[in-house]
Parts: C-alpha cells; sequence; structure tokens
C-alpha cells in the first residue's frame, strides 16, 4: 500500500475529508489531499478466504466483495485468449491524482483499491463512502480512461462524505436545472443528480487528462464549465456548508452493513404525518437499478419495513453497498445501506 501526500503547496487552501465522517468545524490552516493506494497484490489473503478461482474480500471500511479471478466468461469473442485480468497500476493512479486541480476546503481522505479481479454482482469500478474500487481490465486500460473513471469515483466520495443536506442538493438542482426526469428513484444512470455531480466533478477539477475535453455522461445539460455559480457552489460543498442534515426525514437502517436482513425505519415528524397519503421505500444498485420496491406504507409518525437481501424475482442480492430512497408525505431521504455476506 502507497500513501499519496500533495503537499499543501500544491493544493492552497485545500480541505476535505473522504473517511466516514469530517471532524471539527474549522478548516485547518494548511491542508492536504490524503489518497492511500492498495495495489492488486495487496487485496488477498491476509483479509481474505479463497475457495478455487473465487476470493471474499473485505475492505478497511467493511465492504465485502466476491471476487472473480477467471476473466474467461466475460472476454467474449473479443478477448478470446485471456488468461488474466490487468489491474490498474499505484502508478498510474498516482500520475492521475498529481493533475488535479487544487481544491479548497477541508482536508480529504480517500483509499482506493486496484481490485486484481473482477468485483461479482457489481462489475464496474464504484465507490461507497470514502472508498474508491477500480476494477480490471482485459488489457492495460489508456491513462485517460483510468484519469476519467478514478476522478469520477472521488466525485461520488465528495458527494458521499460532503454534500449531506437536503439543501446541498436542491441547490445544485436549481443550478443545473433538474426537474421530475432527474429523480433519484426514477431517472436513468446518467440523469441521476449523484451521478451528474461526480461528472461535475470530474470536469472541474480532474485535470485535462480526466476532462476529456470537457464532456460528459448526459449530453443533454450544459457543459459543467458553462454554469454560472456552479464552480461557487462545488466550492461551498468542499467548504463543508452541506454537511448538516437538513432533511426532514430521518432515516436509520439496522443494522447495516447487514447480511441478509435489515429494518429499515424513518422518523416522520408529525407535521409530514399529518399529511397522510402512502410512503415507499425503493431500493437500487451501485448502478442505479431497482432491485426491489418494498410495499407501500400510511404514512405516519414512523415507518418501517423488514427488508431481506433479495430482489423484486426472489434472487439473493450480491454483496456490495444499495441506495435507499424513501417518500413520504411529499418528502424524500436517500440513505445507503451495505450489504455484507
Amino acid at each position: 500500500m502507497a500513501l499519496v501526500r500533495i503537499p499543501s503547496s500544491l493544493l492552497p487552501g485545500l480541505a476535505c475529508a473522504f473517511f466516514v465522517a469530517v471532524l471539527g468545524d474549522a478548516a485547518p490552516a494548511r491542508a492536504e489531499l490524503h489518497v492511500a493506494v492498495v495495489a492488486a497484490d495487496d487485496v488477498g489473503p491476509a483479509r481474505a478466504s479463497v475457495a478455487g478461482k473465487s476470493l471474499r474480500w473485505t475492505s478497511a471500511a467493511g465492504v465485502q466483495l466476491d471476487l472473480d479471478f477467471d476473466p474467461r466468461p466475460y472476454a467474449g469473442d473479443r478477448f478470446p485468449d485471456i488468461e488474466d485480468w490487468t489491474p490498474i497500476l499505484p502508478e498510474t493512479v498516482r500520475d492521475v491524482l498529481g493533475r488535479l486541480r487544487p481544491l479548497s476546503g477541508r482536508t480529504l481522505e480517500v483509499r482506493v483499491y486496484c481490485l486484481p479481479a473482477y468485483p461479482k454482482g457489481i462489475g464496474r469500478s464504484f465507490c461507497v463512502g470514502s472508498e474508491v474500487f477500480l476494477a480490471p481490465a482485459f488489457r492495460s486500460p489508456p491513462e485517460a480512461t483510468v484519469a476519467y473513471t478514478l476522478v469520477h469515483e472521488i466525485g461520488h466520495a465528495v458527494e458521499n462524505t460532503l454534500l449531506r443536506s437536503a439543501a446541498g442538493w436542491e441547490a445544485f438542482a436549481q443550478l443545473r436545472g433538474l426537474d421530475a426526469r432527474h429523480r433519484p428513484d426514477a431517472a436513468a444512470h446518467r440523469d441521476r443528480p449523484e451521478e451528474i455531480f461526480a461528472e461535475d466533478f470530474r470536469v472541474l477539477y480532474g485535470g485535462r487528462l480526466a476532462r476529456a475535453d470537457g464532456r460528459q455522461e448526459n449530453n443533454d445539460l450544459a457543459p459543467a464549465a458553462t454554469v454560472e455559480g456552479l464552480p461557487d457552489f462545488f466550492e461551498r460543498v468542499l467548504d463543508g456548508e452541506f454537511l448538516r442534515v437538513t432533511a426532514r426525514l430521518q432515516f436509520s437502517a439496522s443494522p447495516n452493513p447487514f447480511n441478509p436482513r435489515t429494518r429499515l425505519r424513518v422518523d416522520v415528524p408529525p407535521e409530514i404525518a399529518l399529511r397522510g397519503g402512502r410512503a415507499r421505500a425503493t431500493i437500487f444498485d451501485v448502478r442505479g437499478r431497482r432491485v426491489r420496491r418494498l410495499p407501500e406504507l400510511p404514512v405516519g409518525e414512523q415507518l418501517q419495513w423488514d427488508f431481506e437481501a433479495r430482489d423484486s424475482h426472489g434472487l439473493a442480492l450480491a454483496s456490495g453497498a444499495y441506495t435507499v430512497v424513501v417518500e413520504a408525505g411529499g418528502e424524500r431521504v436517500v440513505q445507503r445501506i451495505t450489504l455484507l455476506k
């Protein structure tokens, strides 16, 4: 494992934190971006049990993955001779990080795992909390592809740790002109607010290599660099302005992480409960696909669902992170839960 420390002289006024919580209210006078890069060779037996070609592995923050070391079932006709995965190299990750545009705000910590094998049930690079998981490839990918992917996922880490209030998401939606088409429980992947945020972060902060000339996943939206007020909004996010959770619905899951059952609970303020109507909870995977819609409940001051890790067809869900969207009384709360097997 290598620790990348980018001097504060290169990141004037930087501040953020990528582990589970950000401590303290005052930004330090000098700040650094701390990135721990875990090489594929270090994702191994010390934290895993091996069975044949599969590896069950747990990250430092408790995210559990089933890794498939045999690439042939996924290679298809394009790579008929493939025998081994090609993990992303830590040197490539460090080079990309060195090209990031200077940030401002709170000191940030993020852990990047260069996975040695295919994360079953997910199959792509992704982020949970402050941990980024880079999936391997059939051949060494171009550095620009690594940059594009890595900085996008770091954008999710910023979102997960620093964009914690409803007021922040409302400000972002207004700047970006998001409407009902971009509801997190109904939109296509490219239209989901969290994906648009991560893409905007990549374009604004990724440097020339990661920016891909300003191209973004959702071409129906104005380019991030042309949106008035958007750079200032990101500075406010990085400063921790939207850390305070102001969502009126209070969500909890117990246990979380869970296997295979957890109880989802939402406390509803009396003034919202008086609106009546029906409440619904929907579960999405890391790709934004709906995997389960739980039974609707009448809106009351306390809502509760017992969730077993199965999709709408009754099939067991794979280990990993899932997003729960609860709507009640005209309000919405979005939270993540983690299935660990």
